[in-house]
Order: C-alpha cells, then structure tokens, then sequence
C-alpha cells in the first residue's frame, strides 16, 4: 500500500450516507412514541421533521447504494447478501415513506 485510498471513490459515499437517516428514523421513532405517550406536541414536532429529514436521507442512501452497487458486486463472494442488503433499505425506505406521507 504505496498511497493512501482514494477518498472520492464512488462505493465511500454509500456508507457515509446511511448512518444519518439510521439515526434520524431510530430517534423520529422516538420522539413520535413521547408524543403519543405525554400528548405533548413539541416532541410530535420534532419528531415529524426528523422523520422527513430521515426519509429523504434514506432515499439518498439507496441512490448512493446504487452507485456503489457497480464496485462493490465485483469484490463481494456472496451477491445474494447485496441483494438482502437492497431489499431491506427499500422497505424501510417505503416504510418511512408512506409513514411520513400518514403523519401530517
């Protein structure tokens, strides 16, 4: 290893990208539940907004996931896994979708 990586390669950005809306859908999830339970608009509030910022994110971590799709199916033994992998992030992309389109 003669060089560092090459940090703008197209597979990085994927994993940058979905850690985010990972951490905004598990607290929106959060927020919404104490809203609910306090019945308490703040944390309602709060929690809407980051379930939208949280879809969008999770919308660009599947486009992302598709550009690094290319890259990564030639070094990976089992391309069944990057099939799971897909699979789930579109159902918890639709999932969070169609929750934000229900909670307004």
């Amino acid at each position: 290893m003669n060089q560092l990586p090459d940090f703008w390669r197209t597979e990085i950005w994927h994993p940058l990208t979905v850690h985010f809306p990972v951490a905004l859908l598990s607290f929106a999830t959060i927020f919404i539940i104490a809203g609910y339970w306090t019945k308490r608009s703040n944390p309602m509030f709060t929690g809407k907004v980051l379930l939208i910022a949280g879809t969008l994110g999770a919308w660009v971590a599947i486009y992302t996931g598709s550009l690094a799709d290319a890259v990564i199916t030639r070094q990976l033994c089992d391309p069944t896994v990057l099939e799971d992998h897909e699979n789930g992030a579109f159902t918890v992309a639709w999932l969070f979708t169609a929750a934000s389109a229900c909670c307004h």
